[in-house]
């Protein structure tokens, strides 16, 4: 597993995590310590390891709009797909 969280200027805060399992789901909560989730929009790349685009096939690997996620009392849960990397972007109440 690997992650990055940032907030960006506007109070955005986006997540992005990788799941390099080829196989495995992964369950994961998000917990908010001081603010709650407003919005939330997610991506998702994914596919099998050796995927790839090449020019004959370009969209083989392309970003999806993921929605099987949660909100949860502190956060959002979801399940990460095996082999894929996420984008997920949360405005959060003030």
């Amino acid at each position: 597993v690997q992650e990055s969280v940032s907030v960006d200027a506007d109070g955005v805060l986006t997540i992005t995590i990788n799941n390099l399992s080829p196989e495995t789901d992964k369950e994961v909560e998000v917990v908010l310590t001081e603010q709650r989730a407003a919005a939330i929009e997610a991506t998702v790349l994914r596919g099998v390891m050796q995927a790839h685009n090449t020019f004959e096939e370009p969209d083989t690997v392309k970003e999806e709009q993921f929605t099987d996620y949660g909100k949860t009392e502190r956060g959002i849960r979801f399940k990460r797909p095996a082999c894929s990397v996420m984008v997920i972007r949360m405005t959060q109440e003030g």
